[in-house]
C-alpha cells in the first residue's frame, strides 16, 4: 500500500461511484483498474458495491496497489466482502481528537461546504462522507490523488453541478473539484468514450483470464454472475447508450 512497494510508482487515483452503476460501466471500470495497476498507480476507493467494487476487485495485488477507506469494521461484510489489510478506517487511524485528521476532514467538509447538506447528516452517514475526503486527499489529507474516475447517472464533474440526486459520490466530486483534481465521470458521454479509447490503446495490460471470471459485487448482479456470463447484458446496455460504437467494448477476449 506504500508507493515504495511499487517499482514503477506513478501516483494515486480515486475510483468511486454510485452503487447503482450500470454493468457496462462496471466492466469498463474493472479494465481501467487493471491498466492503472500495471502502470504503477495506487487506487483509492471505498469498498461499496457497484463502482467501488468494480475498481478494487479487479486488482491483482490490492494489498500493495489499493487504499480502501471504510467507515467502520462492519462495512465490508455489508458490502459482500471481508475486511482486508489494505482497508483503512480513518477514525481508528487518527482517533477523534480535536486536532486529529479525522476531525480535520470533518472541518473541511463543513467549512468548504463539500457536502451541501452537511447539517442534515448524522451518525453513520457522517463517517461515510468523512472517508471520501481520504479517498481524494490521502491518509494524511495532503497527498492528493492525481485524478478521479467515477460514475453518477447525471455525469456531474464539478462542484457547481452536484446536487442531492448526485448521491454520496458528490462528496468525492466536490472535494476533487475544490482541491484541483480532474474528474472523469463515466456517466458523461465524452468521458466514457475518452476512457474507452484509453482502454483500447492499453488493452495489453488487461488480464482477460481474470476479468472473465470476476464476479462484480453489485445490486445489479443479484445472481452473482461473472463478467463472462453478464456479457450479453453489458453489450446491450452499451449498444443502447452508444449505438454509434457498434459493440466496440467487444465481448470478452478468451
Amino acid at each position: 500500500m506504500s508507493k515504495e512497494d511499487i517499482e514503477n510508482f506513478r501516483g494515486y487515483y480515486t475510483g468511486v461511484g454510485s452503487r447503482e452503476t450500470p454493468l457496462h460501466v462496471l466492466f469498463l471500470m474493472s479494465k481501467i483498474a487493471m491498466i492503472f495497476e500495471k502502470k504503477g498507480f495506487i487506487l483509492r476507493s471505498g469498498c461499496a458495491t457497484g463502482a467501488d467494487a468494480a475498481f478494487e476487485d479487479a486488482l491483482e495485488y490490492p494489498d500493495r496497489t489499493a487504499e480502501i477507506y471504510i467507515p467502520n469494521e462492519d462495512f465490508p461484510i455489508n458490502m459482500g466482502t471481508t475486511k482486508k489489510a489494505h482497508y483503512l478506517i480513518p477514525m481508528e487511524i487518527h482517533g477523534k481528537g480535536s486536532r486529529g485528521l479525522y476531525r480535520q476532514a470533518m472541518r473541511l467538509i463543513h467549512e468548504k461546504k463539500i457536502h451541501k447538506a452537511w447539517e442534515n447528516c448524522s451518525g453513520k452517514t457522517i463517517d461515510l462522507h468523512n472517508r471520501n475526503m481520504f479517498q481524494v486527499l490521502g491518509v494524511d489529507l495532503k497527498t492528493k490523488s492525481n485524478f478521479t474516475i467515477c460514475y453518477t447517472s447525471g455525469g456531474e464533474k464539478v462542484y457547481a453541478d452536484t446536487k442531492n440526486g448526485t448521491g454520496g459520490t458528490a462528496t468525492a466530486i466536490n472535494a476533487s473539484d475544490i482541491f484541483g483534481l480532474e474528474v472523469f465521470n463515466l456517466g458523461k458521454k465524452e468521458d466514457y468514450l475518452r476512457l474507452l479509447t484509453f482502454v483500447e490503446k492499453n488493452e495489453q495490460y488487461v488480464n482477460y483470464d481474470r476479468l472473465n471470471k470476476m464476479v462484480v459485487r453489485s445490486s445489479l448482479n443479484p445472481q452473482k454472475k461473472s463478467y463472462e456470463d453478464l456479457m450479453p447484458i453489458i453489450n446491450k446496455e452499451e449498444a443502447r447508450r452508444f449505438p454509434e460504437l457498434k459493440n466496440t467494448s467487444k465481448k470478452l477476449k478468451l
